[in-house]
């Protein structure tokens, strides 16, 4: 049972001043916890017997066990805080991932995308941070087993050194976070656009700087974005559906050409 709720249920034994202890109590939980008896009577101008007898109208033998019957109160609000946050984390995180799937089913680029991806002679993919980094290798780990080769592109510079490699029949995958991209990124898009490579970018479901840039765009949904640095506060579990969605299209592409062709 809460303090508010003790109190309520005792409320007719108490008296103005009990009134005013427990107030007090309940808007200093946490400082309360260290305080002594001697030094809260001072504070709240109630005599040590006061505040011992107000304890006990709510049940408690004294003021040491109703002391202790608070600091258990303070540690479950913040058990049920944090709980309350991890579910919420959660819900946000999952609504995401049902976003980022509707993204991914109402893109009407998808059959071109898969197309290139099928067409193209190579393939090249590149990310802005080491967690976009990340999702594109495990792309590229599924894409090796089924017999497609990626190259991958470590830096920006080396995607520079690259550019002047790339023809009309390559295809670029571009992966960012919020796809406000780098000066540089944007001087080698333009000349890649120049070359007629296909670029294919992948960010979150904004206007920004890569998608607009790009021949194509995949999005994938993200929440839990810091105020303080526009960063994800969360996991990529969006980025890394959308490119798993990509891959499980490309799959059902060549079964489909294979069914077709047999």
């Amino acid at each position: 049972m809460s303090l508010s709720e003790l109190i309520n249920k005792n409320y007719d034994k108490l008296s103005e001043n009990d009134i005013y202890f427990f107030n007090y109590v309940r808007d200093n939980m946490e400082s309360f916890q260290k305080i002594k008896i001697s030094e809260l009577a001072k504070e709240i101008n109630m005599s040590s017997a006061g505040i011992i007898r107000a304890s006990q109208k709510l049940g408690f033998d004294g003021f040491s066990e109703f002391k202790y019957y608070i600091a258990n109160e303070v540690k479950n609000k913040k058990i049920e805080y944090k709980n309350k946050l991890n579910l919420n984390k959660q819900s946000i995180i999952l609504s995401d991932v049902v976003d980022t799937s509707k993204l991914y089913s109402q893109n009407n680029q998808i059959e071109d995308i898969v197309n290139c991806f099928n067409n193209c002679k190579r393939v090249f993919a590149f990310g802005t941070g080491c967690s976009q980094q990340l999702m594109i290798k495990e792309f590229i780990r599924c894409m090796f087993n089924d017999h497609k080769m990626i190259i991958y592109i470590p830096t920006v510079t080396e995607l520079e050194n690259l550019c002047s490699d790339f023809d009309e029949n390559d295809l670029l995958l571009f992966v960012s976070f919020s796809g406000d991209i780098s000066d540089k990124a944007i001087d080698i898009l333009k000349q890649l656009k120049i070359k007629k490579v296909n670029l294919v970018s992948v960010s979150i479901f904004t206007r920004n700087t890569l998608a607009k840039m790009c021949d194509y765009n995949l999005y994938y949904q993200v929440s839990t974005i810091s105020s303080n640095n526009k960063l994800n506060t969360s996991s990529y579990i969006t980025l890394n559906l959308v490119l798993a969605l990509l891959y499980e299209s490309i799959i059902k592409s060549k079964l489909t050409d294979d069914f077709i062709g047999g």
